[in-house]
């Protein structure tokens, strides 16, 4: 049983679902971004604030203590359980590359006691695309009663598909071999997004602790069928023809 965890992924996989899915369990402080630094303050959504400390002054402190000691900030306060069992926060893998951040990844490869929860979306064409709406829209989740977007298509080049693609398998490879000492849990989003509850059931086992019933708070952002979003659909389909990508044009 462990006792921390991280959530290791890239943009657009169903963390934040993850994320706040856990935080309904009693027995996990789940904590968020921690390591996001487009802020100058952090929210420790692990934290019972009414009971512990007031919120915003925390918030302000905390940032300081990070960019002070990013070690001191993981051990004492991003896996800070408070009465929770079991603690841990969601790290990018577009945080997890940044230079600033090479001696707390290594680090946290070496710690072989601090469990992983691999989230990672199959079809890369969906993740592509879906960051690309998000960074154009600015809306990077829905809940439940506002998940649908007005349809937008785009054009994207065989070559720019493929290179996201490819380097999307190459991160997924290279964290999972990072990790391969560590006690790992894979998870697809299209798992979170089909049988949420069989998924949520099988993390929480994974963390050690009391499965809850979990309730969906996001939902997945509907934006219409492949076609009505992917301009030269047609051409892409015939490029990836007889490549393993294909199958993310078939759906």
């Amino acid at each position: 049983m462990t006792d921390k965890y991280i959530i290791v992924c890239q943009a657009r996989t169903g963390s934040t679902l993850l994320s706040t899915a856990l935080q309904q369990n009693p027995e996990i402080a789940e904590n968020g971004e921690v390591f996001l630094r487009i802020y100058d303050y952090v929210l420790m959504f692990g934290l019972n604030w009414r009971e512990e400390a007031p919120q915003i002054p925390l918030a302000y402190k905390l940032a300081e203590i990070r960019e002070r000691d990013y070690l001191s900030f993981l051990y004492d306060w991003a896996f800070y359980a408070g009465r929770a069992k079991v603690a841990g926060f969601k790290f990018k893998y577009e945080e997890l590359s940044l230079p600033v951040y090479q001696r707390l990844v290594d680090r946290v490869a070496a710690d072989t006691s601090i469990a992983i929860l691999h989230l990672i979306r199959d079809n890369l064409l969906e993740r592509y695309l879906s960051q690309k709406r998000a960074v154009e829209s600015w809306v990077f989740e829905a809940s439940p009663d506002r998940a649908h977007l007005e349809t937008k298509s785009y054009i994207i080049t065989p070559q720019e598909c493929e290179n996201d693609f490819r380097r999307s398998q190459d991160l997924q490879a290279s964290y999972r071999l990072m990790f391969k000492h560590h006690n790992l849990l894979e998870i697809r989003y299209e798992d979170l997004a089909g049988d949420f509850d069989r998924a949520m059931t099988s993390v929480q086992e994974f963390l050690g602790v009391k499965p809850v019933k979990i309730q969906k708070a996001l939902r997945k952002i509907q934006q219409g069928p492949l076609r009505d979003r992917l301009t030269n659909c047609d051409e892409l389909t015939a490029y990836f023809q007889g490549t393993p990508y294909i199958r993310f044009f078939e759906t």
